[in-house]
């Protein structure tokens, strides 16, 4: 017998969520409505054919979202969608398109840079 992947003994637990984040990270606005829809679609069947199976959440390649891949999201079955669009989110707001902070590593080498990057700062 083999081992279970490590994605699947994290996911076990009901802290950790898996969701996409496209197939090829291709940023999805070049690619339009039926290219992201592809990318989203081929992304959940990998995961599936890897046993992650309900997947309902993505996170936008570099954060790159418009209204045409928000709908290919929501048609390739999301119920979630994060951008990196700064701001609050609100109860009124879209669920695929809510709003997050962006941080690489180069963002969090010390506390000061990660705590600027969280506020906004330059």
């Amino acid at each position: 017998g083999g081992t279970v992947p490590d994605h699947l003994i994290i996911s076990d637990g009901s802290q950790v969520t898996i969701g996409s984040h496209a197939h090829s990270h291709l940023r999805l606005t070049t690619l339009g409505y039926k290219g992201a829809r592809q990318e989203f679609e081929t992304s959940r069947r990998e995961l599936a054919r890897n046993g992650v199976s309900d997947v309902f959440a993505c996170a936008y390649p570099n954060g790159d979202v418009n209204d045409p891949i928000e709908a290919a999201a929501k048609d390739a079955g999301f119920a979630l969608g994060f951008a990196t669009r700064g701001g609050l989110v609100r109860h009124s707001s879209e669920a695929t398109c809510i709003r997050r902070i962006n941080i690489h590593d180069a963002d969090s080498r010390s506390r000061p840079e990660f705590l600027y990057r969280l506020l906004g700062l330059p």
